[in-house]
């Protein structure tokens, strides 16, 4: 006789623990949007799950609504006895530097070849970014003293692989954003290649713009372009993308929420 329950349980999905980076305002928003609907808290119900989540972004004004959402997730798991240290957060809101200290740090990484002109004129905290405005400042905060994206990709990474579940990890950005698009390739292939010691799914959430946000703007299609260079790589420095690529299209719910 055929046990009743006998599809349900082989169709139940297996439990896993689920790590999160969130890049920019659209990463932030990623991020909150796990922190505030449970699912977050669902995954740590199990003691043998970890969790890290880290949202980076230039300047404060988008970080401090998934600051507060965190505050109040580690509330609730305290509350529900999950042991604090299986839960890692971290938020890192990056100063907007000197043009002549960030070309000065660019020239050190490039053998004096920075990839910005040395007049550029940069935007302030909180501001749109260019890509490759976005780029410098990743690497000069991964790279300079007291390197705080090195020393939280290593912790986020260290975090992750705690988890005596399945682990799989979430990059999260906006495809035509200047912060997202900027950083996260190398953000994700420096977690990938250099961070991780064990074989985590790595897996990019890339959000496109929708009608409101006006006509597309060019680091759109260079960031569609530079995806597309990535699948026909075979290593984690081609591709480090490893456990695949979700680009989010949001006009449905724009056109909802408009209509």
């Amino acid at each position: 006789m055929t046990d009743a329950n006998s599809n349900i349980s082989a169709s139940k999905p297996e439990p896993y623990s689920l790590s999160v980076v969130g890049i920019g305002r659209t990463g932030a928003g990623y991020v909150d949007g796990l922190l505030r609907t449970g699912e977050i808290e669902d995954v740590l119900m199990d003691p043998r799950a970890r969790v890290a989540a880290l949202v980076i972004d230039v300047g404060d004004r988008d970080l401090q609504r998934v600051d507060g959402y965190a505050a109040g997730l580690k509330q609730r798991l305290e509350e529900q006895g999950v042991a604090p240290e299986n839960f890692h957060y971290q938020s890192i809101s990056l100063d907007m530097p000197e043009r002549d200290e960030l070309i000065a740090s660019l020239d050190n990484m490039a053998d004096g070849k920075s990839w910005l002109p040395k007049d550029i004129k940069l935007p302030e905290a909180g501001s749109h970014l260019s890509r490759a405005v976005a780029k410098a400042i990743y690497y000069k905060a991964y790279n300079d003293e007291p390197r705080i994206l090195d020393v939280a990709l290593t912790n986020f990474a260290n975090h992750a692989e705690q988890s005596e579940l399945p682990a799989r990890i979430m990059v999260c950005f906006n495809l035509a954003g200047g912060t997202g698009s900027g950083m996260a390739i190398d953000l994700t292939r420096q977690l990938s290649s250099d961070k991780l010691t064990k074989k985590i799914p790595v897996i990019g959430v890339g959000q496109l713009p929708h009608s409101g946000d006006g006509d597309a703007p060019a680091s759109l299609f260079a960031s569609l372009n530079e995806l597309d260079a990535m699948t026909k790589g075979n290593d984690k420095q081609d591709n480090p993308f490893t456990g695949g690529f979700f680009v989010v299209n949001t006009e449905h719910s724009w056109q909802r929420l408009t209509s």
